[in-house]
Parts: structure tokens; sequence; C-alpha cells
């Protein structure tokens, strides 16, 4: 396995990933990934296996705080700990970029996600009511990076 930055040529790929992970009502648009490879305040990381992307990794940087903006494996690659070994690129590189905290959001109603970010040391701070739909909410989870390694 191997990761690095991801490329405007990634876009396509980085679509079907998307799509695989989350309903459409939570999608971005093309606009926005091509925003985000372009930012100098974000970044985008995909993880490959034999030069395939498996999963990729958005992160947004604000002062103090990096923002897991999206996160998503393939459906194929799932269980195999794609998802953590990006988190702990997540940590490195909100640490190398200054930031003291960690933020994310989840749909509310996904008690497996919310529980495996629980156990990386993430907490709920907010109910974030309607976030993606009406009568659908999510929910704000923060970690403090001085609190252990992930």
């Amino acid at each position: 396995m191997h990761i690095r930055r991801g490329r405007p040529t990634d876009l396509a790929r980085l679509m079907e990933l998307e799509a695989q992970s989350f309903e459409e009502e939570r999608r971005d648009s093309e606009k926005v990934f091509r925003h985000s490879l372009a930012s100098p305040h974000q970044e985008v990381w995909v993880l490959t296996e034999n030069r395939q992307i498996l999963a990729s990794l958005f992160l947004r940087f604000h002062p103090r705080t990096c923002r897991v903006h999206s996160i998503a494996v393939d459906r194929a690659a799932r269980g195999r700990g794609l998802g953590f070994k990006l988190m702990e690129l997540a940590h490195r590189r909100a640490r190398k970029n200054g930031c003291r905290r960690m933020s994310l959001e989840a749909d509310a109603r996904n008690n497996a996600l919310l529980s495996w970010y629980e156990s990386l040391g993430y907490r709920r701070t907010s109910l974030l009511k309607n976030y993606y739909a009406p009568r659908w909410n999510g929910y704000r989870l923060t970690r403090d990076l001085q609190a252990g390694r992930l």
C-alpha cells in the first residue's frame, strides 16, 4: 500500500469513491473536488495498492483545527484498516500544520461509524439538526491532538 497526494487526474476515481460511500444528497460536486485539489488550505490524499486508488481523504485546515471533510473507502476494500491508516495520516498532517484539534461530522444514524470515531479518541461535541437534509441529523466530533497518539 502507498499513500500519496491526490492529483487532478484522480478526479474520476475520487468521484466514484464518493458515490460508493455517500448518499446522493451528501456527495460533493465535481467543482468542489476540483477546488479541494487546488486549494492551499486543503489536502487530498489517496491510498493506492497496485496503482489502484482504494481510499481517499480530504482535509481542510483552519487556524489550530484540521477538519476531516471526507474519508471514503472502496466497498471491496472495506474492513482492511484503510480508514485507520488515513486517519493516522490526517493526525500527522494536522500536527505538521500546527493544528491542536481535529474535527469532523458524521451521520447521527450511523452508530457503527460514530463508535469507530469514538474508538479513535473523538467525542461528540454537538448535535447538528437537519445537517444533511430535513430530519437528517449529524454529529460534530472533535479530538484534542495533544491527547495521545493515534
